[in-house]
């Protein structure tokens, strides 16, 4: 048997105080649940003064299986746990997780309303690590609701291909500039494309899309290059914006007041900016654009919509809610009006 230990970053514990520990724990446990040596018993330690996550495992982890923990949310430092001589001694273990983006891409941004992007990478990770789509490392992640981008950047430093819709054209053209300012300071290569988007049966427009293609110089010129694209348009047309079955993973926080809504619910009678309808609006959509095992994450406030609601919605939307306990343990409170959860739900694969 062997044991591993993973200090918890500092600034996890900022976020959610003691709540932080159960959050870790619940995401530590869907990853570990991939590995190919059987881990047991994850849970809070302090040992020797360090305050882990702890777990054993039939076998010494691999390579990869250390670099897919160094990307949990949560990580600072990970250690395995040996006995020598009846005393205890934590032995750092390198960080193999490849840094595709600095992080502080995710950090940069400073704005009323914006999501912890601690929350943002735990929400990427689980549905990274629950989705069946593809083996390869290089996953096509859509936000659909973007707002100013933090899951979009957040997704860049895990080396995926990032799209986003965001209803706000000020959102759309300030996460442009940001990220293009960024992309030269750091001295990427890139390119920079711009493209309306019309609806086939009307001919109208419907949307308006930036696309960047970037890499440092000498893997611009091999061709490995990374994505991110950003629509100003309406999340409940993302089937006309995107062809079926192109993105492995969706990751959504749902605002968590009720002053959100679609274009379309917009312009119609009886209009309501509540989160069940606006759900109701875009979940075909969304699903339609999931990969056949692929994986959609959403959070939510659950003052305004609780998690049977939000569960029964994917569900009525043609997707399979992963409901067992390992899924249902992300449940914490961020203020006094706000109760945040999440559900996580799949497209199977037939």
């Amino acid at each position: 048997m062997s044991k591993y230990a993973i200090q918890l970053s500092p600034g996890h514990n900022r976020v959610y105080y003691m709540e932080s520990q159960k959050l870790s724990v619940a995401e530590l446990t869907i990853t570990a649940s991939g590995f190919d040596s059987k881990c047991s018993s994850p849970a809070i330690e302090n040992i020797k003064g360090v305050v882990c996550a702890a777990f054993t495992c039939e076998s010494k982890l691999s390579r990869h299986e250390i670099a897919l923990l160094y990307n949990l949310s949560f990580a600072f430092v990970i250690f395995e746990v040996v006995e020598i001589d009846g005393d205890t001694y934590l032995l750092p273990i390198e960080n193999l997780s490849p840094q595709y983006f600095d992080d502080k891409i995710t950090t940069i941004l400073k704005y009323q309303g914006k999501t912890n992007e601690t929350f943002t990478k735990m929400m990427i990770n689980v549905a990274a690590q629950t989705c069946s789509t593809t083996n390869d490392t290089n996953l096509r992640l859509l936000d659909p609701m973007a707002g100013k981008g933090t899951t979009l950047f957040c997704g860049l430093t895990r080396g995926f291909d990032v799209y986003g819709i965001e209803i706000s054209t000020k959102y759309t053209n300030e996460i442009g500039i940001f990220f293009k300012k960024y992309l030269e300071r750091e001295k990427y290569k890139h390119t920079t494309q711009k493209r309306t988007i019309t609806s086939k049966q009307t001919k109208k427009q419907i949307g308006k899309a930036s696309h960047f293609e970037f890499a440092h110089k000498q893997d611009f010129a091999d061709g490995n290059t990374q994505k991110l694209e950003i629509v100003d348009g309406d999340s409940a047309l993302t089937n006309f914006y995107y062809k079926k079955n192109y993105f492995d993973i969706i990751v959504v926080d749902l605002p968590y007041g009720i002053q959100h809504s679609s274009k379309q619910q917009r312009q119609s009678k009886g209009f309501t900016r509540n989160p069940e309808q606006l759900l109701s609006a875009s979940l075909p959509a969304w699903r339609d654009v999931l990969k056949r095992g692929g994986v959609l994450v959403i959070s939510y406030n659950t003052n305004v919509i609780s998690k049977t609601k939000a569960n029964d919605l994917l569900s009525k939307a043609g997707l399979t809610v992963l409901d067992e306990d390992i899924y249902n343990q992300f449940e914490h409170r961020v203020d006094a009006s706000i109760k945040r959860d999440i559900s996580i739900a799949k497209k199977e694969i037939l």
